[in-house]
């Protein structure tokens, strides 16, 4: 009777070690997403960054790790370094189910080398030496312990006018945060002084650039209500 309990564990141990060789990584996502809690699938969403490295202002929050062990976390931006992503990610392998997080960081063109902007490499026509590129920039960002990157997406333009260097296209200007009650209407103002359009050149100069501009009010480009001003120097 032992001897059979025994080969019966042994039948089981094999067939389990069998059947996790020969899943797919769909079958074993979807076999960890079947044991989450509610909050855990919701902590795979939730995004943070790095206390010291960021772009714009950042708000500091002292139970990070705390919720990183949770597993109330699945991705931060801006933790650069290997020593610094395994101390979080070591933080990550406690929590119940063990799901690693994700690194992110923007990538856009090289990252300890600094290569051509993706117009500029568009313009060369050259594809086997932009893959190569891209393949530079991905084996430095990976050393440094970086797995998701973020690349310049292919936009159809609407508007023609360039500027003189790559700035963004759209710009946020003069935001205000406006409270309104059900039913009620407000009539807001703001200025835009030439310092507002200033921008970096090719030269490292923050500059103005003449030219025409559009001014668009609304939640998007889209919304409707939009002017435009010439800028003359």
């Amino acid at each position: 009777m032992k001897k059979l309990h025994s080969l019966l564990i042994l039948s089981f141990i094999c067939l389990s070690i069998f059947g996790q060789n020969n899943s797919t990584p769909a079958m074993r996502a979807d076999a960890i997403i079947r044991q989450m809690t509610r909050d855990e699938k919701i902590g795979q969403l939730n995004q943070y960054t790095s206390d010291r490295n960021a772009t714009g202002k950042i708000t500091a929050d002292g139970d990070k790790a705390n919720q990183i062990r949770q597993g109330k976390v699945g991705s931060m931006l801006n933790v650069v370094g290997v020593e610094e992503t395994r101390k979080l990610q070591e933080l990550a392998m406690q929590s119940r189910l063990h799901i690693p997080m994700i690194f992110g960081l923007d990538v856009i063109h090289g990252f300890r080398t600094t290569l051509p902007i993706p117009l500029g490499e568009t313009a060369s026509w050259d594809l086997t030496l932009i893959e190569k590129s891209a393949h530079t920039a991905a084996t430095e960002a990976s050393a440094y312990g970086i797995q998701w990157t973020f690349a310049p997406m292919v936009d159809i333009a609407r508007n023609p006018r360039w500027g003189c260097v790559v700035r963004p296209v759209k710009e946020l200007k003069g935001f205000q945060k406006i409270m309104l009650k059900k039913g009620e209407t407000k009539q807001v103002t703001f200025t835009l002084t030439p310092k507002d359009l200033k921008f970096y050149n090719n030269e490292i100069e923050y500059i103005n650039e003449a030219g025409d501009y559009e001014v668009f009010i609304g939640n998007s480009s889209d919304a409707g209500l939009k002017a435009n001003f010439k800028l003359t120097l």
